[in-house]
């Protein structure tokens, strides 16, 4: 089985005029993906890029929230507990 791909959206970016614009923006990327025959992406939002991508126009399957705890884990199991907690 393929690995999925990973779309990593920062919370600066994107930073359109408008709110429609970033949801346009972010449709667009993960569209590219598909036309290009990738069948799994995880795309991560962080901040408030987390609002216009989850937005139900994209069409994706589904949404999950992490929770703090579970990012942690999940995205900074090689750091010593202080590190990963700052």
């Amino acid at each position: 089985m393929a690995k999925p791909t990973i779309v990593v959206v920062p919370s600066a970016v994107p930073a359109h005029a408008s709110f429609d614009e970033n949801v346009k923006v972010i449709r667009e990327r993960v569209m590219q993906l598909v036309e290009m025959g990738e069948k799994e992406i995880i795309l991560v939002t962080h901040s408030y890029t987390g609002v216009p991508g989850t937005e139900r126009r994209l069409g994706w399957v589904g949404t999950i929230t992490v929770s703090p705890e579970d990012a942690k884990r999940l995205f900074y199991q090689d750091l010593p507990s202080a590190e990963a907690n700052k």
